[in-house]
């Protein structure tokens, strides 16, 4: 949007602008991958623990 309304007020005549599509699919598999691992820390934590203990602590 930027791009467009310099070009529109003649700021950028020779000025050609390619979207980052390779940048942005890293960047994405990036931000997924991350998330993706912090997903099974959780749950490997959760699965290690008794959930009725938890409650107690939680309780006392």
């Amino acid at each position: 949007m930027i791009y467009k309304a310099l070009v529109m007020s003649e700021q950028l005549e020779g000025f050609a602008y390619h979207f980052p599509w390779q940048s942005m699919t890293v960047s994405v598999f990036g931000v997924f991958g991350i998330v993706f691992i912090t997903m099974l820390y959780a749950i490997h934590k959760i699965r290690k623990e008794n959930i009725i203990d938890a409650l107690r602590d939680d309780m006392a």
